[in-house]
């Protein structure tokens, strides 16, 4: 008989952190979300999700400025005017 591995709250904390550390959220605020959710709520793991959420949007509207910047110099060069 082939059973599947039993995932532990270890196991589900693990991957867990390890997919927020993914996405850029720094070992500290992994430990607080982490720390957070074990206590029960809600509100607080919520709250540093949402504040990533932010600074991972500003930088792609950062990066969109600099694409937009790009995109006009090509178009300066193509029309012949830089």
């Amino acid at each position: 008989m082939n059973k599947k591995p039993v995932n532990t709250d270890e196991q589900r904390t693990e991957a867990l952190a390890a997919s927020l550390s993914s996405t850029g959220l720094d070992a500290f605020s992994v430990s607080r979300f982490l720390k957070l959710l074990a206590e029960g709520g809600s509100a607080g793991p919520i709250k540093i999700l949402r504040r990533h959420r932010l600074d991972l949007l500003e930088e792609i509207h950062s990066k969109q400025k600099s694409l937009d910047l790009i995109d006009y110099i090509i178009y300066k060069i193509r029309q012949g005017t830089l």
